[in-house]
């Protein structure tokens, strides 16, 4: 609905300016139509004769009815400030007395802003001084500014400090260069991002790689392959693994086995199993369980365990007796018995005593299970003076 909004946004000739007036209650009977259809319709229809002048009419006749406003009302009311008076729409918006009502138009208004001036628009996101909001106003500003035709918004994000925020903005663009380019298009611009020391087009090419991989997994090998040895293009075996379990877990599991053993190769099983499992957990423990043997999935089955233990022990710790590789077995062992301690102490001690697990950390994590039970014991007990 707001798209098609900001694509039947006209300005017309300079009579229209000063005939076609906004008024309060033009906005107020089309704001309060019940029927969402001819509310929008209309509310669209009087948006789109706001100017400078009148847009405090507009802002006025939404606090009025400020507590019942939907997102789509107010997402129209943000497009239509960043046509005519960002900087004064911005301003109101972040003052009123619903912070999310004002925040849901904000980000809306960023984003039509940064598609026009995303340089203008990122100056005022700069400016806003709550965090949280600000981060929330970046993200629209670089999906905006993406848009926008603008190659900057690059070395914008290439020059924030490393962290989530930078990479949620990053997998940003690149989702909507993807969109907008298509394949070849995303990969030509990631290619011709200079290498860097900071990560920055790493971040990109891993994204790419499972974007790739969920639209055509034999697309994303091949274009991971011809950038193996690449130091932007470490980590995607396990991009590339995660994109293609999203639409075919088994094969993308399949495909990381044809590789060498080894850290890499693990971590990449394990993450594209949890990726599948997350989608549908029972799908992909019934492959696993047809996989008995192979060592290459103890990643895997370390995760089906560490799942399963909060609501099936027992079915958890079958897992665990799976996992091929000896040192594997016992660590995962030690992590999830005392858990299981915690909950169902008997059902624990009775598999602890039938496990293989050598005597030394058997004895460790039941000298653990006491220590953990000692202060809660004390704390039980009723005081000297009671």
């Amino acid at each position: 609905m707001v798209a098609a909004f900001l694509l039947g946004w006209r300005v017309g000739p300079l009579a229209r300016v000063f005939h076609e007036r906004i008024s309060h209650e033009s906005l107020i009977a089309a704001l309060r139509d019940a029927d969402p259809i001819a509310r929008w319709t209309s509310l669209g229809g009087a948006l789109r004769k706001l100017r400078p002048l009148t847009l405090p009419v507009a802002l006025a006749a939404y606090e009025e009815d400020l507590p019942v406003l939907g997102e789509t009302e107010l997402r129209m009311l943000g497009a239509a400030s960043a046509q005519v008076d960002p900087e004064t729409g911005l301003d109101r918006l972040l003052a009123w007395s619903i912070p999310a009502k004002g925040e849901t138009a904000a980000v809306e208004l960023i984003q039509a802003w940064a598609r026009r001036e995303p340089h203008a628009a990122s100056r005022a996101v700069d400016a806003v001084t709550d965090r949280a909001l600000r981060e929330s106003l970046t993200r629209s500003l670089i999906t905006g500014w993406a848009r926008s035709g603008d190659p900057s918004v690059a070395n914008h994000l290439a020059q924030m400090p490393f962290g989530k925020q930078r990479t949620l903005l990053s997998n940003a663009l690149v989702g909507v260069y993807f969109q907008e380019r298509g394949p070849d298009g995303l990969m030509h611009w990631v290619e011709s991002l200079p290498d860097d020391a900071d990560a920055f087009k790493q971040t990109v090419f891993e994204h790419a790689c499972r974007l790739l991989a969920n639209e055509d997994p034999r697309v994303a090998v091949h274009w991971a392959e011809r950038h193996t040895g690449r130091l932007y293009a470490r980590g995607a075996t396990r991009a590339v693994a995660i994109g293609w379990a999203r639409r075919d877990g088994s094969a993308s599991l399949e495909w990381l086995l044809r590789h060498s053993p080894g850290e890499e190769r693990d971590e990449a099983v394990e993450a594209a199993f949890r990726r599948w499992s997350s989608s549908d957990a029972a799908a992909a423990q019934r492959w696993l369980e047809t996989q008995d043997g192979n060592g290459g999935l103890d990643s895997a089955r370390e995760v089906a365990a560490t799942k399963l233990l909060p609501t099936s022990p027992e079915l958890a710790m079958e897992w665990v007796d799976r996992i091929v590789g000896e040192t594997r077995r016992w660590t995962v062992a030690t992590q999830l018995v005392p858990r299981w301690l915690r909950t169902n102490p008997s059902a624990a001690r009775a598999w602890l005593a039938g496990s293989d697990l050598p005597a030394d950390m058997r004895s460790g994590i039941a000298r653990a299970a006491r220590k953990e039970r000692r202060p809660e014991a004390r704390a039980a007990l009723p005081s000297p003076a009671s």
